[in-house]
């Protein structure tokens, strides 16, 4: 946020850090604080931790840019205090384009347009595929394809009623489009791409990977025909985006009307 810190008030929370029973911890930090690795790991060493037990990030600052109208060409700013930047860019933007890229290379920012609704700012695009996914499930339930039965319990999962198709996971349709079935193998990558995220402390692998769900969803979320099959992926697509986005980046969605429900196949008819 913007604010120092100090390196006893840091000394004591890293301790109780370490009683709590964590084995390690990861701290990241700006380039500035050239002293502080060395000073750190020295007296934590005197009250019996070892320089294994630390693992330090040299975050690269972020660069700003912003729209010049006059010349109507995108120019680099000069640096300005978090609480002025928070004027011009909300936290989720900030935060989303802070970690798209690794956290060991500049981050570019255009001020100007960052966290815009238009079609081309990544995570609006990122947050609309969200919002159609939660519209065409409201369709299929107002189609009498699915049931919506709020189940706290279970996020979004599916239960089949009598005489319903039999559920199967995505790995075991055949899809149609090849939109739907390339995102259904971005879908399925999740648990991946998340292991590899946290062993790498990469959070740009989930920013890049909901790109692609992103990308490979709307054409496909356009043309796409409502049947059970559909809903299935449908489903799995907004239950991954509000999970990595919500959950894992802790960057909010736009509101929607739509439940988090279960969803119960009726009776379907190829006609």
């Amino acid at each position: 946020d913007g604010e120092f810190t100090q390196l006893l008030e840091d000394i004591t929370r890293y301790h109780q850090i370490f009683q709590q029973g964590y084995d390690k911890i990861i701290l990241i930090r700006p380039t500035t604080y050239t002293g502080y690795d060395i000073q750190l790991t020295a007296a934590m060493q005197c009250l019996g931790y070892t320089k294994e037990q630390f693992q330090f990030i040299i975050v690269q600052p972020i660069e700003l840019y912003a729209f010049h109208k006059p010349t109507q060409q995108i120019h680099p700013i000069p640096d300005i205090a978090p609480a002025e930047l928070l004027k011009a860019v909300s936290m989720d933007a900030l935060r989303w384009y802070s970690l798209r890229v690794p956290l060991t290379e500049v981050a570019p920012i255009n001020i100007s347009t960052a966290g815009k609704p238009t079609p081309q700012d990544s995570l609006y695009r990122v947050q609309s595929a969200y919002l159609r996914c939660c519209t065409l499930l409201q369709q299929a339930q107002q189609q009498g394809i699915i049931q919506l039965e709020t189940n706290e319990g279970n996020h979004g999962g599916f239960a089949p009623t009598e005489n319903a198709p039999k559920l199967m996971s995505l790995a075991d349709y055949v899809w149609e489009s090849p939109d739907a079935a390339t995102l259904a193998n971005l879908l399925q990558a999740v648990p991946k791409i998340l292991q590899q995220s946290a062993a790498e402390i990469a959070p740009h692998l989930v920013c890049r990977h909901l790109e692609a769900i992103s990308e490979t969803s709307l054409p496909w979320l356009d043309s796409l025909s409502l049947n059970p099959q559909n809903c299935a992926l449908l489903l799995a697509a907004k239950q991954t985006i509000f999970e990595l986005l919500e959950n894992v980046l802790a960057i909010a969605l736009p509101e929607s009307t739509f439940p988090d429900s279960n969803l119960r196949f009726v009776k379907f008819s190829e006609d």
